[in-house]
């Protein structure tokens, strides 16, 4: 008899605890929901929000971000995707396995973005080969319409690209590599210099998080190639290059 009222007691002891588990699960889960809907909400300040605690929350997200990629909302599946490369090409060894199961996922499901999951799984090799690899400098000096002045200092070395870049009074620094991204933005404003520092993993993580910067990192560094130690940049051809 005192078996029985021992095993009862200890049933009643589990029981609330489980339910309230149980509670917390649910409302961790309609958290989680609620961010990710946040990803398309109109403000964006609300958007950084989300997109930023949702990094924040790591591998416990990562199965709802990758349910998320096929969302009905374009910005919502974008945004998630790149939430899960930014932790593929991160530091965190435990996120990188996780999110690479969550990239193969998205590839074999053979939807929207499986030929981008593939991309960032397996990029092509003379691609990884050039950015591992490539070194050069130059410098160049661009004189545009009305008196517009930009130089801009590029090199390439061991995988990683350093930028010092001037144009109409403002002064962009950028270092992009393996350890991740650090932009320095001076700007003159009212007669004054204001400077404004951005770091990210990597680019994905620096587009949720400082679009802004991530503009300034694409202008600066998009269209770079190296070769047998020459750097070549994009110039558009209504700039005079001297």
């Amino acid at each position: 008899m005192k078996e029985i009222i021992s095993c009862l007691l200890a049933a009643l002891l589990i029981l609330p605890v489980t339910s309230e588990e149980k509670k917390q699960g649910n409302k961790n889960t309609d958290n989680i929901s609620a961010l990710i809907k946040s990803l398309d909400d109109k403000d964006f300040s609300k958007r950084k929000a989300a997109a930023k605690e949702l990094i924040n929350l790591g591998k416990t997200v990562i199965p709802s971000l990758t349910r998320a990629t096929n969302h009905k909302s374009p910005e919502i599946s974008r945004r998630a995707l790149e939430i899960i490369i930014g932790h593929y090409n991160g530091s965190d060894k435990k996120l990188k396995r996780r999110s690479s199961k969550a990239l193969m996922k998205i590839a074999e499901a053979g939807k929207t973005y499986a030929e981008r999951a593939k991309k960032t799984l397996e990029p092509p090799k003379s691609e990884k080969e050039t950015k591992n690899n490539a070194s050069g400098k130059t410098n160049i000096q661009i004189n545009g319409n009305k008196g517009n002045t930009k130089s801009v200092s590029i090199m390439v070395q061991n995988g990683i690209t350093t930028v010092d870049a001037k144009e109409n009074g403002n002064h962009v620094k950028i270092s992009k590599g393996p350890q991740g991204i650090t932009i320095e933005n001076t700007v003159e404003k009212d007669g004054k210099t204001e400077t404004q520092n951005f770091k990210a993993a990597n680019a994905e993580e620096l587009k949720v998080n400082h679009p802004e910067a991530h503009k300034l990192l694409q202008k600066y560094t998009s269209d770079i190639q190296t070769d047998d130690g020459n750097v070549r940049i994009k110039v558009e051809s209504s700039t005079k290059v001297e």
